[in-house]
Order: structure tokens, then C-alpha cells, then sequence
């Protein structure tokens, strides 16, 4: 929250009320396992773990993908060269 100056009581409660929802709706929370603590009351924490191992999963194959395609460029390339010579 930053420290400006409110402009009226009404303000105040605005930018409170602001970052109460932000706190409990938006701001990931590591204690929880980086979820939301409305998230957290509603139950979704499985559901959201379960999201973010999927997605994680699929990150980790591309990367030996990528990596397999990269090595065999490269296995090529060597090939390539002794030919050559």
C-alpha cells in the first residue's frame, strides 16, 4: 500500500477496502502454496495444484524436446563436417 496522502475518510476506506480484496482475492500467499485465500476457502486449492502440474509437466517436455531437437542439429552438423573434410 503506498503512503499517499488520503483526500477523505470516504478515500481511506476506498484504498483499505482496495487492498483488503487484493490481500484475499488477488496476492498469492506462499504459506498456502502460492494460492489466493479465497481460493484457499473455496476449496480450489486441488484443483489449482492440479492445473500447475500440468502445465509445469507440459513446460518440462518441451524443454526435452527442444533440447532433443538441439542435439540432433548439432549431431548433424558434425556429421556434416566430417564428411567434408
Amino acid at each position: 500500500m503506498r503512503c499517499t496522502p488520503l483526500l477523505s475518510l470516504e478515500d481511506g476506506r476506498r484504498k483499505i477496502a482496495a487492498y483488503v480484496d487484493h490481500y484475499n482475492n488477488g496476492r498469492l500467499h506462499s504459506v498456502i502454496g502460492y494460492i489466493a485465500p479465497k481460493d484457499k476457502l473455496e476449496g480450489r486449492e486441488k484443483e489449482i495444484f492440479a492445473e500447475r502440474d500440468r502445465k509445469l509437466e507440459e513446460a518440462r517436455e518441451r524443454r526435452r524436446q527442444n533440447a532433443m531437437r538441439r542435439a540432433c542439429a548439432t549431431a548433424r552438423q558434425a556429421v556434416g563436417k566430417e564428411e567434408a573434410a
